[in-house]
């Protein structure tokens, strides 16, 4: 395989907690959301966390069913699992740099065991990260994928699992976007949204552009995590992914 994130997922799914070492950056940053708040680390923590899960989740069966998203670019990917002996739901989100991974994400909605980081590191705010998101919040309200769109670089990847495959290209990602916002009240209507369900979310940013999003809507059985990278003042790559019984009248609408 010439794809190191190919490589490093299966690494994972093998039980190779050793193994993935040598696919890390000495300069690895990550966000890491398993406790209700998100934390920021560096490269120890990061990994010796990262190892420590990855023993847990893999200990009981873990077969093609518990194995929600594995997709990748050779510069991004997201790896999502469920284990009925650890947790429900992990999403796991890679970015490379000069062929290592230097930043990755990881959510964990729900763990059967406490899971207490070694040692977190405070960083700054990512400024730019958080104003590109907050724009394309609002701009996600225009329910316009002209609009949307214009916050993607053109060799923007989004990465999620509401689509069929990896969307790369503002092209490719304004197809599917525009297919989302057309079937947007069709959704809402199936999974019978009603008023304001309460929606318990969380940001974390870091200056080097990269932010984490963790939304859980208890009451609609969901949750949805979020990654993004921005370069230059623009969305590099995103990765969207939803868990529990909200995605399968998704999946059913968009077919």
């Amino acid at each position: 395989m010439d794809n190191i994130l190919q490589e490093h997922f299966q690494k994972i799914l093998s039980k190779d907690t050793k193994g993935i070492l040598s696919d890390f950056s000495e300069n690895l940053v990550s966000i890491i959301h398993v406790d209700g708040t998100s934390k920021t680390m560096t490269y120890y923590p990061s990994v010796q966390l990262l190892q420590s899960i990855i023993k847990d989740i893999t200990s009981g069966s873990l077969d093609e069913k518990n194995i929600l998203v594995n997709r990748c670019t050779p510069d991004c990917g997201v790896l999502t699992l469920r284990s009925r002996s650890f947790a429900p739901f992990l999403s796991y989100t890679c970015i490379v740099k000069d062929g290592k991974i230097s930043y990755f994400t990881l959510y964990v909605f729900s763990p059967k065991k406490k899971i207490t980081p070694a040692a977190y590191s405070e960083m700054k705010k990512g400024r730019q990260v958080k104003h590109v998101f907050h724009k394309h919040f609002l701009a996600m309200f225009s329910m316009n994928a002209d609009v949307i769109t214009k916050d993607y670089r053109d060799d923007a990847v989004v990465i999620t699992n509401m689509a069929k495959t990896v969307c790369s290209g503002k092209e490719e990602i304004h197809t599917f976007c525009s297919h989302l916002m057309k079937s947007s009240w069709k959704i809402m209507k199936k999974i019978k949204i009603h008023g304001f369900p309460m929606i318990k979310w969380n940001t974390k940013s870091i200056p080097d552009g990269i932010m984490l999003l963790v939304c859980e809507a208890k009451a609609l059985g969901t949750v949805m995590t979020e990654t993004y990278y921005v370069k230059d003042g623009k969305i590099q790559f995103e990765s969207s992914i939803c868990g529990g019984r909200m995605l399968k009248p998704i999946h059913q609408i968009l077919k």
